[in-house]
């Protein structure tokens, strides 16, 4: 028995050429027909419920394209525009009250071969990085005491949003 989707629910019949879907299990570039299904996309002329589902390049979903060093070749040839921002290092020597919650900063520019060449940043350049997909950042709460204490949940949610985060950090 084949499975049957609504008509109102599904969109054949599309094709790629291959310069603006990735398949979202291993980011290589899609070219063939697609089709949307609840606001998704799959590869395939027809529904498939096996079929592989792909993204656009431009998604707001995590893109491995742009964490590499072909990235420029990559903007270049699909024309994205991206801002060379570069961070400045921020001291990490802050003065804070003892006892007491403040936020700290942190970006690394994906485009470097060293992964954990993560920098301390102050809020300002964090700001300024929000839109620029070249930097992975993240921010995190931490508490003043005689040293910087953070919560085990707010390290996996940096972790997450900043890989080696916890490595930079002192972590294992």
């Amino acid at each position: 028995m084949a499975l049957r989707i609504p008509k109102n629910q599904i969109i054949t019949g599309k094709y790629t050429l291959g310069k603006e879907y990735v398949i979202l299990s291993s980011y290589a570039p899609y070219q063939g027909y697609y089709y949307n299904l609840n606001g998704r996309t799959f590869a395939g002329k027809e529904f498939d419920p096996k079929a592989p589902e792909i993204i656009k390049t431009t998604s707001g979903k995590f893109n491995p394209l742009l964490d590499n060093p072909a990235t420029a070749t990559y903007a270049k040839i699909s024309k994205i525009k991206l801002d060379n921002t570069e961070i400045r290092h921020y001291s990490s020597q802050i003065e804070v009250e003892q006892n007491e919650i403040v936020t700290q900063y942190f970006a690394r520019n994906i485009t470097q071969n060293n992964p954990i060449i993560i920098r301390q940043i102050d809020r300002e350049t964090f700001n300024k990085l929000q839109s620029n997909p070249l930097y992975q950042k993240t921010s995190i709460d931490c508490y003043t005491g005689t040293d910087f204490l953070y919560s085990e949940a707010d390290l996996d949610k940096a972790e997450k949003e900043l890989p080696y985060i916890k490595i930079f950090l002192g972590f294992s």
